[in-house]
């Protein structure tokens, strides 16, 4: 499934709250989640979820 907040995703595999921003933990964490929600798999959208994971888990953890 190719959504928006796949489209959206800066090039370093993470989200900020608005498009042209950089990434950010808590919008990257946000948006993660959302997709999850839609049923998005680690190996849905090319691999982009696996990397955003390891993106999100690069740069802090979760809790």
């Amino acid at each position: 499934m190719d959504t928006s907040l796949e489209i959206t995703e800066n090039k370093d595999y993470g989200w900020d709250l608005y498009i042209e921003g950089p990434s950010t933990i808590f919008g990257s964490i946000l948006n993660y989640v959302v997709l999850k929600f839609l049923g998005e798999g680690p190996s849905d959208g090319g691999g982009d979820m696996e990397k955003a994971h390891n993106w999100i888990q690069s740069h802090s953890d979760a809790t």
